[in-house]
């Protein structure tokens, strides 16, 4: 947001329209506090005893311009100084390079066609349902802290949390299973403890098979649990420090599951989901007021339409909002799990090397445009697997495979950095032996951590 709100009169009105308090700050020694004493119910933390219609707060009725309608929610300023956390851009100046524990907290068998129908997921059905039933669902083990040690280790410096919450939420009232929240705040505890940031999400809650759809029907049905949903995340992590980022919610995308280019319909609604984030987080006060959050563009393209209509969010502070891309190029490279030594050869490919560049300016561009940093929350070889199995059944990692690999993630890092950008490798076992830590790929771990 560009200039504050300048009348009581207003500022009063908004607080009562929307039931905000007064931020009361947290004393400054919660500053650099994970606040781990105490895994509090959030249940207890945020009434949700009525039900209050919230399509009086976002009209949806027309499809505007996000960036003029009344979503935003009234805060009163902060002081300025060590209670307000350091800007977007610091944070990922000082975020070098990040990894994804990918396929652990966003496992999940949530189907909102079945949801709708009453009928619970596979992994509910065939297991306890368990915190470490989900975790282990696709097939990754149980994140330990010396994982989290070990990519310290490694040279990383920031880690993304993916968290899928569709099966471990109340729909009506957008209250979190304590158990699951505990063990998501445990794991966050581990990052933050080892001075490390930390990105946590809501992940396959957008997607293909998720309830937060960039669409209409979604926006109005689900729009009160997904605010209380962030609600209740950012009263949870409220007097944590500023190593924890909260992001909106991963690809969003269209009912007819459009990957880039979306229509009117869906880049309106990913905009509007975005604030209604960004508000929702904004109204639990604390070190929430100043806490830097990560929006995405539609399915976290970079598809010119997609950057061009994408909004940035209001926020009553400057310079606290982060764009999220992800970026899964050079194609002949991520995506191909056959023959791909040939193509992508010993010899760099100057035509993958200008896809890259290409795309990256592009992002530059835009980002610049809406004055915000930029988080490729994703990116790698993504569904690749390496040829070649051990005799124990793992997966076999040879050094030519390292070697070439190592040429992508160099590349990638150095040309990301250069143009400010932080970047998370989408990680499930291709760099990083999950169960034990230790670097499965040491060449590419190398290209990621040291060429920035």
């Amino acid at each position: 947001m560009k200039k504050y709100f300048l009348s009581i009169f207003i500022v009063t009105s908004l607080i009562i329209f929307f039931g905000c308090k007064p931020i009361e700050l947290p004393k400054d020694d919660k500053l650099n506090s994970s606040n781990t004493s105490e895994k509090t119910d959030t249940s207890e933390k945020t009434d949700t005893s009525e039900k209050t219609d919230t399509s009086d707060k976002t009209d949806t009725s027309d499809k505007t311009d996000t960036s003029n309608n009344d979503m935003i929610i009234a805060l009163p300023e902060i002081p300025l100084g060590k209670n307000e956390f350091e800007t977007a851009f610091e944070a990922v100046d000082k975020m070098k390079s990040g990894v994804n524990l990918g396929n652990g907290f966003d496992s999940n068998s949530f189907n909102e066609e079945n949801f709708l129908n009453g009928k619970e997921g596979w992994i509910v059905e065939y297991s306890k349902g368990t915190p470490q039933d989900f975790e282990t669902a696709w097939g990754q083990p149980a994140t330990t802290k010396e994982l989290i040690q070990g990519i310290k280790k490694a040279g990383f410096n920031a880690i993304r949390v993916p968290v899928t919450w569709a099966e471990h939420i109340n729909f009506d009232s957008g209250n979190i299973d304590n158990a699951w929240m505990n063990r998501v705040q445990q794991v966050v505890d581990w990052i933050i403890e080892e001075d490390m940031y930390c990105l946590l999400n809501t992940h396959h809650d957008g997607g293909t098979e998720g309830w937060v759809e960039a669409s209409y029907r979604a926006f109005e049905k689900y729009k009160f649990v997904y605010s209380k949903l962030y609600t209740n995340i950012a009263e949870h992590f409220k007097d944590y420090s500023e190593k924890l980022i909260l992001c909106g919610t991963n690809e969003m995308i269209s009912a007819n599951d459009n990957w880039g280019n979306g229509n009117e319909e869906a880049i309106d609604t990913v905009n509007k989901w975005n604030q209604l984030f960004v508000n929702s987080v904004r109204s639990t006060g604390g070190y929430n007021a100043s806490r830097n959050l990560l929006v995405g563009t539609y399915v976290c393209s970079t598809e010119k339409s997609d950057l061009t209509n994408f909004i940035k969010p209001k926020d009553n502070y400057d310079n606290h909002l982060i764009m999220e891309v992800h970026i899964y190029s050079p194609k002949g490279f991520v995506w191909s799990q056959e023959n791909w030594i040939n193509d992508w050869g010993t010899e760099w490919k100057s035509y993958w090397e200008n896809q890259i560049i290409e795309e990256f300016n592009r992002v530059k561009k835009y980002a610049d445009d809406d004055g915000m940093p930029v988080i490729i929350g994703e990116w790698g070889t993504l569904s690749r697997r390496f040829p070649g199995k051990n005799e124990d059944g793992t997966q076999k990692w040879d050094s030519t495979t390292d070697q070439e690999g190592a040429k992508f993630t160099s590349f990638f890092i150095k040309e990301s950095r250069n143009r400010g950008f932080t970047s998370f490798y989408w990680d499930t076992q291709e760099i990083i032996d999950r169960a034990t830590g230790n670097i499965t790929s040491p060449k590419m771990v190398q290209g990621l951590c040291n060429n920035y």
